[in-house]
């Protein structure tokens, strides 16, 4: 006799990361923390596709251990070129550890130079915004 397949139960941790990063159609591809069938929560990024009810189907993903493993993804992704530095740095900066990551990465002299650092804006750059009007 085949034995009976049991559905698996989730549960979202609504409080925990719900992150939108993409959505196509009704799918959409979220960044969060569920536990399956009364498991240990985790975290995980998966496939959510949305029904003409308004129910979300989880589809196919990957689930990490905890933040340190997710974090072991991020730098693997900047380490090979992923992401725009520049929104990298403007995501992280206001990060407790910031600047002291800064300091212990390029140099104390070099933090100094780039806070007394002019930035010059030139007329190219720059617009009224009086003449979008």
């Amino acid at each position: 006799m085949a034995k009976k397949m049991k559905v698996p139960t989730y549960q979202i941790n609504e409080n925990g990361y719900n992150i939108l990063l993409a959505e196509e159609g009704n799918t959409s591809y979220m960044l969060r923390q569920v536990s399956w069938n009364g498991r240990t929560e985790r975290i995980e990024l998966r496939k959510w596709h949305t029904t003409n009810t308004g129910e979300e189907v989880p589809g196919k993903g990957i689930s990490f251990k905890d933040k340190e493993k997710v974090d072991e993804v991020v730098e693997s992704l900047t380490l090979n070129n992923f992401g725009n530095t520049e929104n990298i740095l403007k995501n992280i900066h206001n990060r407790q550890d910031f600047e002291d990551a800064l300091v212990h990465t390029i140099g104390q002299q070099k933090v100094i130079e780039a806070r007394n650092t002019e930035v010059e804006v030139t007329e190219e750059e720059y617009y009224d915004p009086r003449n979008l009007i």
